[in-house]
């Protein structure tokens, strides 16, 4: 595709970016969808684990685990989502 009125440098310029800009965007989107997947498995997990009626230690356990993996995933996610546009 070439944009009307550019040289074929400024076209290639702005090709790249163009490129650059929609791989950043769905990497993002990617990051974020797997960040739904993880969350709905944890709650699934979750549903699980109740149904079984767990013991108060059982169930602290589970709510340590919970929030190890929760704080982990966003860290993650937080780490990979630094591009601004």
């Amino acid at each position: 595709m070439r944009f009307f009125g550019f040289t074929t440098s400024t076209d290639d310029l702005i090709q790249t970016f163009i490129q650059e800009n929609i791989k950043s965007i769905r990497l993002q989107y990617q990051s974020k969808i797997k960040l739904v997947e993880c969350d709905y498995r944890e709650h699934m997990l979750a549903h699980q684990f109740r149904r079984q009626n767990p013991n108060e230690r059982k169930v602290n356990s589970y709510a340590l685990i919970f929030k190890m993996s929760h704080l982990s995933l966003v860290t993650f996610s937080e780490r990979n989502n630094r591009t601004s546009f």
